[in-house]
């Protein structure tokens, strides 16, 4: 997604699925499906305060490339599960914050200045056919 177009990623409403972890007896299995697709740069806040708080999550991409189908699993006991989906929205929080912040003003610069390089081009383009078109001869006369 271009960066002028750059939405908040959140949860996706119907998508918390906590299933028992058969490996870990006590413990859960949470999944949460997050739109959209994370932009690079976002994800280090997610792990960085991931780990400030003590929660193990990770964010992860299915799908085909192009796809806007991403998700966060993480672990947690099975009799607080709901204490570590809500660490998780304050870290997805944290991460759209920061990343507004500290990497999006960055991103929308070096995209202005790349359209801006991008239109000067198109503009000496015009000027030079213009040029050319004022030395083209007109085709000789039949005789």
């Amino acid at each position: 997604m271009p960066a002028t177009e750059w939405t908040r990623i959140s949860r996706v409403v119907g998508t918390l699925d906590v299933q028992e972890n058969l490996l870990n007896a006590g413990q859960v299995v949470i999944r949460i499906r997050t739109a959209p697709r994370m932009p690079e740069g976002w994800q280090g806040y997610f792990g960085a305060k991931v780990i400030q708080l003590g929660v193990y999550a990770v964010h992860d991409s299915f799908g085909s490339v192009g796809s806007d189908w991403n998700g966060i699993t993480a672990d947690g006991p099975q009799d607080d599960f709901e204490r570590v989906v809500e660490a998780i929205d304050l870290v997805i929080e944290y991460a759209n914050d920061n990343y507004e912040a500290n990497v999006l003003p960055n991103v929308l610069a070096t995209q202005e200045a790349k359209e801006q390089k991008a239109a000067e081009a198109a503009k000496r383009q015009a000027d030079l056919k213009e040029r050319v078109a004022k030395l083209d001869k007109p085709p000789p006369e039949p005789a």
